[in-house]
């Protein structure tokens, strides 16, 4: 293995959370560009491999998980943590995979309700996080949606960009109407 590339993987290994690519790159004084590459080449490794790891991608940032092969006995393993998501937690969920990041109040104009709860619920839960856009706070999905359903891109959801492009049409429309 690649030095450079052994020791991402030991950093990635001892985090236990997303690393910013960028950060990756200055501690291994190489370019991000290079570091994404690397990435790139353990990834490949591990489902050569089929190795029971694997390395994620996602919005400038990476981390080690389990494979998406063995998510079933990950989560067997894990029961305690599974719990119920309710239909607002789902729909919110998926207007923000589809749609994110996305501020509270497109959320709430979308769903026609108020999304607190959900948000905390599904922030609690991990799989949403918050982001700074300027002044505005936009949440998105984390890694750890990512790794439970086995992405490593959200185009990977189902008619993703078909779906994308029709809803925001939709959103658009809606918005001319009103002026």
């Amino acid at each position: 293995m690649d030095p450079i590339q052994s020791k991402i993987e030991s950093i990635l290994l001892v985090s236990g959370e997303a690393i910013a690519v960028k950060k990756l790159a200055d501690l291994l004084a190489i370019t991000p560009k290079e570091a994404e590459q690397k990435l790139t080449s353990l990834r490949e490794r591990y489902q050569e491999q089929a190795s029971g790891l694997d390395v994620v991608v996602h919005d400038g940032k990476a981390q080690m998980r389990t494979a998406a092969a063995n998510q079933e006995i990950v989560a067997s393993f894990k029961t305690d943590e599974v719990r119920e998501i309710t239909p607002a937690a789902l729909q919110t969920l998926a207007v923000i995979a589809y749609l994110g990041p996305i501020t509270k109040l497109e959320l709430d104009d979308i769903r026609g309700i108020n999304s607190v709860y959900s948000l905390r619920n599904l922030l609690v839960r991990g799989v949403l996080e918050k982001i700074k856009d300027g002044a505005a706070v936009k949440y998105r999905v984390s890694m750890d949606f990512m790794h439970h359903f086995g992405l490593n891109d959200l185009a990977e959801l189902p008619r993703y960009h078909e779906l994308r492009t029709s809803i925001l049409e939709e959103l658009l429309q809606g918005q001319g109407s009103h002026t």
